[in-house]
Order: C-alpha cells, then sequence, then structure tokens
C-alpha cells in the first residue's frame, strides 16, 4: 500500500469505530445509533466520507479506495465501506490499536465474569475491575478514563468483528452493557480473563494516529445530532436487572 492508501485505511478505521463504539445516547440519535448498529452488525457497510474537501482530495480518495479494494482491505457495499478481517486487522496495527487476536482475553472475561445482569450482559464497571455499578461523589468519574478507554479500544475491535453486542444502560448516570454473540461464545476460550484484569488495572492510553483521531472524532460526534434511516422503525429497550447482591 502507497502512503495515501495507508492513511485511507486508518481514515475508514476511525470512522467505523467512531460510529460503533459503544455510547449511550437519547431520543431520535438513540434510534439512528440502533438503526447503523443493526444494519452493520447484519453485514452492511457504513458511508464513510471523503478524506478531501475540494475535488483533488476527493478524487485522490476515490482512488485510495479503490486501491484497497484491490489489496482485499475493503469491501463495497453500495455507496458504503466496510473493512475486511484482513483489512480490520492491518488498519488497526497502523492506527496504533490493538487487533482481534490482542483481544481475546476480554472475550474470556466477559464468558466468565460473575456479576452478570439479566440477558447475560456484563456492564462496563465490572469489565474494567470494578463493582458493576460503582459509587463516587457528585461530579466524580466512577470509571477511571484510562480503564475504559482501554476497554473501549479492545471492544471496538471486537464490534467490528461481529464478536460482542451491546445496549445502553441507565441507573442515575450512563454506562454500557455487553455480551457475547455466538461466535464470540466459540473464540471465548482462546483467552485468559485473569490477565485482562490486571491489564485493564493498569491501562494507560494509546498514542494514535492522526488519520484515526480526526475521522473517529468526526463520526463520534456526527451521532449526537444523526436521524433515523427509518424513521417508522422504534426500538425499545426492555428493562434489565442488575446482578444480586
Amino acid at each position: 500500500m502507497n502512503q495515501h492508501e495507508t492513511s485511507a485505511l486508518q481514515h475508514v478505521l476511525g470512522h467505523c469505530d467512531g460510529h460503533l463504539e459503544p455510547r449511550p445516547l437519547e431520543d431520535s440519535s438513540f434510534q439512528a445509533d440502533w438503526q447503523e448498529q443493526t444494519h452493520f452488525a447484519s453485514g452492511g457497510g457504513l458511508a464513510v466520507p471523503s478524506m478531501g474537501d475540494d475535488a483533488a482530495g476527493r478524487k485522490a480518495w476515490s482512488r485510495a479506495v479503490d486501491g484497497l479494494e484491490r489489496h482485499g482491505s475493503v469491501i463495497r457495499c453500495a455507496k458504503e465501506l466496510r473493512l475486511t478481517e484482513q483489512g480490520h486487522a492491518t488498519a488497526r496495527r497502523l492506527a496504533g490499536l490493538p487487533t482481534v487476536q490482542e483481544s481475546d482475553d476480554l472475550l474470556n472475561a466477559l464468558a466468565t465474569c460473575p456479576a452478570r445482569w439479566g440477558g447475560h450482559w456484563v456492564s462496563e464497571p465490572s469489565l474494567c475491575g470494578l463493582s458493576p455499578c460503582p459509587s463516587a461523589k457528585v461530579g466524580g468519574c466512577r470509571i477511571p478514563p484510562e480503564r475504559l478507554g482501554y476497554l473501549l479500544a479492545h471492544s471496538d475491535a471486537l464490534l467490528l468483528e461481529g464478536l460482542i453486542a451491546w445496549r445502553p444502560f441507565r441507573l442515575g448516570w450512563d454506562f454500557c452493557l455487553y455480551r457475547l454473540t455466538e461466535e464470540g461464545q466459540r473464540r471465548a476460550t482462546a483467552g485468559d480473563a485473569a490477565n485482562w484484569f490486571k491489564r485493564v488495572e493498569s491501562a494507560k492510553t494509546f498514542p494514535l494516529s492522526e488519520p484515526y483521531v480526526l475521522a473517529f472524532d468526526a463520526a463520534y460526534r456526527a451521532r449526537e445530532t444523526a436521524r433515523p434511516r427509518w424513521p417508522n422503525r422504534i426500538n425499545h429497550l426492555d428493562p434489565v436487572d442488575p446482578p444480586k447482591a
């Protein structure tokens, strides 16, 4: 791959992660988010914007995507893009993020965590080595940002490969719940939960590439004002019981 193609590959990954990363939203933004998650999980792609703002930039972007398609790194789904398994692994290495293989320990932690909510869900705090609903002083952060960022960096990789699912939960504050998909259950034995919790408790931030960060931030912010693809389709979250004390 040339320089334009490696930048484009990181741009695609940043857009996908920013668009799909677990994030509690409300009202029409939640409905739009749910529809995008469902569309992607069923094999669809995402509408990735061009890296260029002018005609020359858009042309360079189009050529880079053509090159990525030839290399087997992306698949075109009508006007949308989806990373292949090979393209996903390469993009995460280029961006400075953990790969799916490096996230197997998280899968095992999800499979074996004893603090399970109804429906086999596990909370973000539990996966960060904390109690399922940790208390905090007013204005305080219930999950250390380094731990949450570490969790999301690995969960994003698993989400793109369809190995985990997530949903928001609100109990006086916002966080998300995770569980394994069928494919994730089959793969979970490859990891080590004890190693995951050891790593997350000493987590540090990842130095990320600029193409990834710019695309991620734009996609993540856009979700706040997104509108549903299909306005007449409404999703309602079923109640879920927390772990018994």
